[in-house]
């Protein structure tokens, strides 16, 4: 086989073209790069951040602009929930411990634990001897009262006509007095009771009714129950 070189100038040559384009192109990168990173470099002239007295403030070619959002201010409520230990209890300005006025029965029970209540509504009733008994000393006090006003109408009238003493008639008006006082103090005991202008003799079945609305939030009594202490709501 035969081997043919070629000459060593043609060969220098074609090295220092080639150095010449490998110059170039690292020159050219290097120029790329240096203009790319003095485009992206912030200038020296932008400023931040100004301070000015108390106030910070960002110029408008400031980069920290393109970081910033803007909204308008709004009031809101922030709720932070929290568990503590605590009891739950009515204001005893509003809670009302009802009790029963007398001894006796309970009948029914009206409203029931959490019904809403107006003033005035009945909340039990109770079959009672001794509301019996309060109406039948009414009953008594105002047919004694009659019988006195009669008495002393009668002996007003013989008195003008001279037919009796004034010692009669003096007591006839202190019977209708004391029997007028009787008629108030039995009056007093059915108001006490709730029943205030009750005309009934024979009753023995007393309503309870509420003193103020509201709801209930405690019932300790049943239907058929006999309930003794007034002093227990």
């Amino acid at each position: 086989m035969n081997l043919t070189s070629k000459p060593k100038s043609l060969l220098r040559h074609r090295l220092t073209i080639g150095a010449a384009a490998l110059c170039a192109v690292g020159l050219s990168g290097w120029w790329l790069a240096a203009s790319h990173a003095k485009e992206s470099a912030p200038s020296n002239d932008a400023v931040v951040l100004r301070h000015e007295g108390v106030r910070l403030v960002v110029p408008e070619k400031s980069p920290l602009r393109r970081s910033l959002v803007l909204e308008t201010l709004s009031a809101r409520t922030v709720t932070a929930p929290f568990n503590l230990p605590a009891a739950v209890e009515a204001d005893p300005a509003r809670l009302v411990k009802v009790l029963a006025p007398i001894a006796g029965r309970i009948v029914s029970l009206n409203k029931r634990l959490g019904d809403a209540v107006k003033s005035g509504d009945v909340l039990f009733t109770i079959d009672s001897a001794d509301y019996a008994q309060a109406q039948s000393d009414a009953k008594k006090a105002r047919a004694a009262l009659e019988l006195a006003r009669k008495n002393i109408a009668r002996q007003q009238e013989l008195g003008n006509s001279d037919l009796a003493a004034k010692r009669d008639i003096e007591q006839a008006q202190n019977d209708f007095e004391q029997a007028a006082s009787e008629l108030a103090r039995a009056n007093a005991r059915l108001a006490q009771l709730g029943a205030a202008g009750a005309q009934g003799g024979d009753g023995h079945i007393l309503a309870v009714r509420s003193p103020i609305s509201g709801h209930v939030v405690d019932l300790t009594a049943a239907v058929g129950g006999y309930w003794n202490d007034t002093t227990a709501p």
